[in-house]
């Protein structure tokens, strides 16, 4: 971008067909996110918007480089919803791989770094998934944006959250302070709402998701700073979840293998019984868990 703070990319290249002009009197809400299924330029945008009834507000190059092909007070053909199109920008990234989907880490910092401008220019608050930054396919029953909402959306939208300090503070990122690998440590507990059928459920990576059966406990967790995420039968992002949870669950029993193999060497050094001193110590674990419990109340300030 040639300037972010003003959201001047770095070409415009508007397109004059395939768009609505304004947004019949819709504000700005949230921001959709896609890739393009190919590695395309700007131009490459451009071109294949020309006859496909479709487009987006920018497009983000292989080599980080932003084009933008309609104007943000106008509505793009992106999301596959008239309602979501009024509402919001969206962003197209290019693919440097198809087996498996993938976006170079300069589509990847340059894309967050536009996500973070765009919130600060809206007023829409600090980047947050599903709430005010959406998948394609919350929209649309389709697979877009790809890694975009898999494998690279932790550094993603980690990195959208650092660009959006770091505008607030006025200072800048470089490339070292950058977290592009895939992985789920920034992940933390969440309530994950079905809009389709009401369902809340408590996730955390390392118990998985918990059905809440009242309003009450999802009132208290709200409370408590634990954030919603919104899906719906189209973008089931509770299986994600829960895909993450059985990873976190594999390596912890991973990990608990390797301590047992470690005692019994120990054990076997020191002349104590392998098996015992194992069963000891599992049993000393089993007893401190089964002493934890949580309960969730719904309380009240009384005056």
């Amino acid at each position: 971008m040639k300037d972010w703070k003003t959201l001047t990319a770095d070409e415009d290249l508007i397109l004059n067909t395939h768009y609505t002009p304004g947004r019949a009197g819709r504000r700005i809400d949230k921001i959709v996110l896609h890739h393009n299924a190919a590695n395309l330029t700007i131009r490459g945008c451009y071109d294949v918007w020309q006859s496909r009834e479709a487009s987006a507000h920018y497009q983000v190059q292989a080599d980080g480089r932003i084009g933008q092909l309609v104007w943000d007070t106008d509505t793009a053909w992106h999301a596959g919803d008239y309602e979501a199109n009024c509402t919001s920008i969206g962003i197209e990234h290019a693919d440097i791989s198809d087996n498996p989907w993938r976006i170079s880490d300069a589509t990847l910092d340059n894309g967050a770094h536009l996500v973070a401008a765009l919130c600060h220019a809206y007023g829409l608050g600090a980047p947050t998934w599903m709430v005010n930054v959406f998948p394609h396919s919350y929209f649309s029953p389709t697979e877009c944006p790809a890694s975009i909402a898999g494998s690279q959306n932790s550094a993603y939208m980690s990195r959208a959250r650092q660009w959006y300090v770091a505008m607030a503070n006025n200072t800048t990122l470089d490339s070292s302070t950058a977290d592009t690998n895939e992985g789920d440590n920034d992940m933390a507990a969440a309530m994950i709402r079905n809009d389709d059928t009401g369902l809340i459920y408590y996730w955390t990576p390392e118990t998985g998701l918990t059905p809440l059966g009242e309003p009450a406990e999802a009132d208290v967790l709200s409370q408590a700073g634990v954030k919603t995420i919104h899906a719906n039968n189209k973008a089931p992002w509770w299986v994600r979840a829960q895909q993450v949870t059985n990873r976190v669950q594999a390596r912890t029993l991973a990990y608990e293998k390797a301590q047992t193999a470690a005692l019994e060497t120990l054990a076997r050094n020191v002349g104590a019984p392998a098996d015992q001193i194992v069963a000891a110590v599992k049993a000393s674990v089993d007893k401190a868990l089964a002493d934890v419990s949580i309960t969730l109340a719904n309380t009240k300030e009384v005056k």
